[in-house]
């Protein structure tokens, strides 16, 4: 009886090591070879599917007055239109089961929740990524009562062109972020790993968390309220000639460089009149001030 115990103790203990040493092959090759796509154990996309209807189209709501996007891999695309109503569509680099499709609601409140695929919790080995691309057209009459757009990504690029809403609020792990021509008063971005570029940012307050990526900024007008922290990546700002602020600059192995007119006192440099209160942090990434030619 000792020996049978024994026996199936090494027996249990050769298994569990193959296992692990598997695990640990699969996560090397999924490094290397497979960019972090493939996905081995557990995954969890699980949300009350209560009241969502699957698939792309026209969303026939003029209520809608915040948006709630939930994405996981390929991109999104957020633009302004002419239409009536908001519309999705998908387009993904195989055919799309029903269950792959993505998933959209709107709720009593007016917010509109859009989610990647149905909800669903399972134990997989293998690629799970298709490379799902979303375009998500916002009419421009709804921008007057659009609140909050609030956008959450795994590993997806995002851009969004030519919106207004009060408040944007990105989160992303791997992904990056693009905004072009927007007007938002609110604007919040954290970023694990991707790059984070506006070009022509309207914006009162900012607030950016990236730490690895770059931060590169532009702004037609000087915000009143700006909190940059970065852990690996550099921070440009691009601002007009007539900038006005007071600027908190910390780091522990990063440098300034800019081309305005700047007084120093101490960690803190002062521009025009030093109106708007201006805070970047940094790890080891660089600093940099520019005027937008």
């Amino acid at each position: 009886m000792e020996k049978r115990l024994k026996r199936v103790a090494v027996i249990t203990a050769i298994v569990m090591g193959a296992l692990l040493l598997f695990a640990i092959v699969l996560g090397v090759l999924n490094a290397l070879v497979a960019d972090g796509r493939w996905s081995f154990g557990w995954k969890d996309y699980r949300y009350d599917e209560e009241g969502y209807e699957s698939g792309q189209g026209s969303i026939p709501s003029s209520a809608i007055t915040k948006i709630d996007l939930d994405w996981i891999d390929g991109g999104v695309e957020i633009v302004s239109c002419q239409d009536a109503y908001i519309s999705l569509s998908e387009t993904a680099n195989t055919a799309l089961p029903d269950s792959a499709e993505l998933r959209w609601k709107v709720d009593a409140d007016g917010t509109l929740y859009v989610k990647y695929r149905q909800s669903d919790w399972f134990f997989g080995i293998g690629s799970d990524n298709r490379e799902k691309q979303l375009t998500l057209r916002i009419p421009e009459s709804y921008f007057a009562q659009l609140n909050e757009i609030e956008i959450k990504v795994s590993s997806s690029n995002v851009v969004i062109r030519n919106v207004t809403a009060k408040a944007l609020e990105f989160e992303s792990v791997s992904g990056a972020l693009v905004v072009q021509g927007c007007d938002f008063s609110t604007f919040s971005a954290e970023s694990k790993k991707g790059k984070l570029v506006a070009d022509g940012l309207m914006s009162s307050e900012v607030s950016v968390e990236a730490s690895e990526g770059d931060v590169d900024f532009k702004f037609p007008n000087c915000p009143t309220e700006l909190e940059i922290s970065s852990t690996y990546g550099s921070v440009t700002l691009r601002l007009p000639q007539n900038a006005s602020f007071a600027l908190a600059w910390e780091t522990k192995k990063g440098s300034l460089s800019h081309d305005l007119s700047l007084t120093q006192s101490g960690n803190r440099y002062i521009a025009g009149e030093g109106s708007a209160d201006f805070e970047v942090k940094t790890t080891s990434g660089n600093l940099t001030l520019t005027v937008i030619e």
